[in-house]
This record gives structure tokens, sequence and C-alpha cells, in this order.
């Protein structure tokens, strides 16, 4: 069983780097045509680098909140087992199961850790906005 699970998380490895490179390759292959886009219009463009910003920040946003999310519930589900593991989590290898106690440290980490990121995007959020926010002003 382990060996499928192995298999399988190479294969979303491999299918996640490809996509990342042909992603790289294609920005930097219109590059011209993408900055052309932007500032096309001198009247709009404003509107076009508020709108990448916006792209940008919810494209960096939104991994970190399906992690929080997922660290979040199985932290849930530790809680509620008292044992992590949690019953019918897949394991690429044998793990040493942890009962009481130990578990329900191992969730309140886990859910800090959600928090954590959960933090950490509000604050990239936050960033976006400020800068934005400063570019607007000079351009006025």
């Amino acid at each position: 069983m382990w060996v499928v699970a192995r298999r399988l998380a190479l294969v979303f490895l491999a299918i996640g780097a490809v996509v990342g490179t042909l992603l790289i390759l294609t920005v930097e292959q219109h590059q011209g045509t993408i900055r052309e886009q932007l500032l096309a219009e001198p009247t709009r463009a404003p509107d076009r680098i508020r709108s990448a910003f916006l792209i940008s920040a919810v494209l960096l946003s939104a991994p970190l909140v399906i992690f929080a999310a997922y660290f979040w519930n199985l932290g849930a589900k530790v809680r509620r087992a008292q044992r992590f593991p949690p019953p019918n989590v897949r394991l690429i290898r044998d793990t040493p199961v942890v009962y009481g106690e130990e578990a329900a440290f191992r969730a309140r980490g886990l859910q800090a850790l959600a928090m954590g990121l959960l933090v950490f995007t509000l604050l990239l959020l936050l960033l976006f906005w400020y800068v934005l926010s400063t570019l607007s002003e000079r351009a006025t």
C-alpha cells in the first residue's frame, strides 16, 4: 500500500513541476505582450495594475489558506480521535501511534500551525494592499 502512495506522491510532484515549468516559460515568452496589455491605454493602466496585484495576491494566498484548512481539519480529527495519526489516514511508512495527551498536544500544534498560516496570509494581503495604496498615492 505504501508503494502506491509513494508513486502517487511522485506523480503529483512531477505534474506540479511540469505545470510550474510551463507557467514560467509561458510568462517569460509573453512578458512583452503582458507588459503591453498592462500599459496599453494610459488612462486604464492603474486599473489593470490593480487587477494584476489582486490576481497575484489571490494566487499567493490561496495555497496558504488551503494548507491552513487541511492542517486545521487534521488537528480536529486528531483531537476527536485522541490519536495521532488519526484512524483511516494513509501513511507512507510505519509510524508509531500516539494516544491521549501527546496526541492532543500534536492536535493543538497542527491547529496552531493552521492559525499561523492564516495570520501570515492576512499579513501578505495587508502588504499587497499597502504597496498598492502607496503606488496609487504616488501616481496621483
